[in-house]
């Protein structure tokens, strides 16, 4: 018997990826309409929790990450001290592309579409936070990875981009496009039993 998730993908997302400097930001947030966010950082569980051989209490790091900004239009995810992603709705890739264009021509920046280079899953579910420890060293407890939440980090063996997107909870997963059968796997082996709109084959 399953865990209590459902999994749905893989989808081809409409996504943007950025590179820009301090100076190319200000414009990049005024045609988003978003502040961008800055990248995660670790911070120290406080509580102390007692080493398997010896019983001493000791602390552990837990992962702070960022909230992804976002719009009616628009979400962007911070993944470096100068590197975002922006996902948008699909019929609307050519113009925010564009509008990133403009908005970093007098800059040192890169703007790209990256959509055909990503999948995403959406796991949901009340045991979905039992199918993600399966899958990523990343704590998603909802006190250090409430809602809006997004980090880059290691993923069923390679990595992924995770976003809690609501209280469910449920989650979006961005893999590699070319991984997407691999993770897809993965993410229904971890379930269990599974109800997926996508298609693995």
């Amino acid at each position: 018997m399953g865990y209590q998730a459902v999994v749905s993908g893989p989808e081809r997302p409409a996504l943007i990826s950025l590179r820009t400097n301090t100076a190319g930001l200000p414009a990049v947030e005024r045609a988003l309409g978003v502040t961008a966010p800055r990248p995660a950082g670790l911070t120290w569980n406080k509580t102390a929790v007692p080493h398997p051989f010896t019983g001493w209490p000791r602390t552990r790091p837990r992962q702070r990450s960022p909230l992804a900004s976002e719009s009616a239009s628009v979400i962007m995810f911070g993944l470096g001290p100068d590197e975002w992603l922006i996902r948008t709705k699909l019929d609307e890739e050519e113009y925010w592309f564009a509008k990133l264009v403009e908005a970093t021509a007098a800059t040192f920046s890169a703007v790209v579409l990256v959509s055909d280079a990503w999948r995403v899953f959406t796991i949901a579910g009340p045991e979905t936070l039992e199918v993600l420890a399966q899958s990523t060293g990343v704590d998603v407890h909802p006190s250090v990875f409430p809602t809006g939440r997004a980090l880059r980090a290691a993923f069923a063996g390679t990595s992924a981009l995770i976003h809690r997107i609501d209280d469910r909870p449920a989650f979006d997963v961005y893999v590699d496009a070319a991984l997407a059968r691999y993770a897809g796997r993965w993410i229904e082996s971890a379930i269990g039993a599974v109800v997926r709109t996508g298609s693995l084959a």
